[in-house]
């Protein structure tokens, strides 16, 4: 089953965060991504994707679209 679009992209992008003892010396300010996505359309209009099942698709699998994100991280001034 697909999850949402903001679920999938969350999850990715809290997998990069700095775990344990690497967490008080590693700060990542900067991530880009070019994934492959299953992307669907469910039928309460919400956009659902995930990454591919496998490398390689049979007949009735969706094809893969292309994900290019970028993330920053950028403190605000008071």
């Amino acid at each position: 089953m697909m999850r949402r679009l903001e679920d999938t992209l969350l999850e990715l992008i809290e997998s990069m965060r700095p775990r344990g003892e690497a967490a008080a010396i590693v700060r990542i300010d900067d991530v880009a991504f070019d994934l492959p996505l299953e992307v669907a359309v469910s039928p309460t209009l919400e956009i659902l994707a995930d990454f591919p099942r496998s490398r390689w698709r049979g007949g009735f699998d969706i094809a893969p679209s292309r994900c290019r994100i970028s993330v920053r991280s950028v403190e605000h001034k008071s």
